[in-house]
């Protein structure tokens, strides 16, 4: 079949490599996992990339997130149409997705011929191919009218998305770090039409974009033109203007610069830009500070990804009279966002039905499934400065 491929660790232009011989995978390769029935080919339809992607073709995280062997197929996110299923007879399993129904899987929850949405499976891997071995239970169908690469682009962003804004609360004023990328984009909308955010103010690079529906962000700031710290400074001090509830960090920046802004205003005496953990204040994050984060040991994962969030949690919620920033900083909470079952992605579906959220994706792409389709799309992804989701698009339905 036709794939993308990671020849090896290393630069986009040297190890991504559409072939045309690449091996179909077939569910004989899932028979080893505990629960083979949870398993489905699909034909690729549509693939969305992510953080993850470039992390593991960079081998900054092999250990963990590595292939088995090289080449492998990159991509984790996918939207495509069911062809085979355990136990499904042959008639139904054919490679253009008969639409027979199957008696198999997951209690007869999926069939062959549905077109599902389907995010990673413990390593964001294998998908970018004509075909592709899915877990179903990270899967869903995607709604009636919903094209391939807009259900690939709530793969795992939409469901990020879902999950982070169910902890902001009617009426809350929220500065949202990290707007424009596919997280933000989609967090934003749930943000106001889910959660009741009475405001919300986005910072990227495109700050136009950021207030044109669907996002509809109530007011954008432009960090390359302006620096969102010093302007929102100078805003809430110059007008009186409430404090934010919540700070949602998209980008990883956010906290340090917090700090910062503690010690200036312990000179100046100024009011801070969001409101204290005493005040209900908070501060949500599910980035690193480094998005190419190298890891090579459980130490490693602990140390960043444990340690690191439970020491800043706590100094946040400590009373200032033991050392801790209660009535100066917001509460810090770092929010593991993508749960290894299929509720979220089925209620993100359903906020899309519901017409509360519209996938979003790159004005550049979809991206073509060639070489330089590919790499461009990878390129984008690693730059940081998508407006949305990068997806390639792999096959028509």
């Amino acid at each position: 079949m036709r794939a993308a491929y990671g020849m090896n660790y290393g630069p986009v232009d040297d190890m991504v490599h559409v072939v045309d011989d690449a091996p179909k995978p077939n569910l004989r390769d899932a028979l080893g996992a505990s629960k083979s029935k949870d398993w489905a080919i699909i034909r690729t339809l549509a693939v969305a990339l992510a953080p993850g992607d470039v992390r593991v073709l960079s081998g900054k995280t092999k250990e963990f997130q590595g292939p088995k062997a090289f080449p492998h197929v990159l991509g984790g996110d996918v939207c495509g149409q069911i062809v085979e299923l355990p136990q499904s007879t042959s008639s139904s399993s054919n490679e253009e997705g008969d639409s027979k129904k199957s008696k198999a899987n997951s209690g007869n929850y999926f069939q062959v011929g549905d077109v599902v949405l389907a995010r990673f499976y413990e390593k964001p891997i294998g998908a970018m191919g004509e075909y592709a071995l899915i877990h179903t239970k990270c899967c869903d169908r995607i709604p009636a009218g919903m094209s391939p690469e807009e259900a690939a682009a709530l793969g795992s962003s939409g469901v990020a998305a879902m999950c982070i804004s169910k902890r902001i609360n009617p009426g809350e004023r929220i500065l949202v770090l990290g707007a424009g990328g596919g997280v933000g984009s989609h967090f934003i909308q749930l943000a106001k039409n889910v959660s009741g955010a009475s405001y919300v103010m986005g910072v990227s690079n495109d700050s136009k974009r950021l207030t044109a529906k669907p996002l509809s962000c109530d007011a954008s700031i432009d960090y390359t033109n302006e620096d969102p710290f010093t302007f929102l400074d100078r805003q809430i001090n110059s007008s009186n203007e409430e404090p934010f509830d919540v700070v949602v960090d998209f980008a990883g920046i956010g906290w340090k610069r917090l700090l910062e802004e503690r010690k200036r205003r312990k000179k100046t005496g100024s009011s801070p830009i969001v409101k204290s953990a005493k005040e209900g204040g908070r501060y949500l994050t599910c980035a690193t500070e480094q998005p190419w984060f190298e890891i090579h040991s459980i130490w490693g994962i602990l140390k960043l990804f444990v340690f690191q969030n439970l020491w800043r949690a706590m100094y946040s919620r400590l009373p200032d009279m033991i050392g801790g920033t209660r009535s100066t900083l917001p509460s810090y909470s770092f929010v593991m966002a993508l749960p290894s079952n299929r509720e979220p992605l089925t209620e993100t579906m359903q906020l899309v039905r519901d017409k509360l959220l519209v996938p979003s994706i790159d004005p550049r792409g979809p991206f073509p499934f060639t070489t330089q389709g590919v790499r461009e799309a990878m390129k984008l992804q690693e730059s940081r400065h998508a407006k949305g989701k990068v997806v390639v698009h792999v096959a028509d339905l």
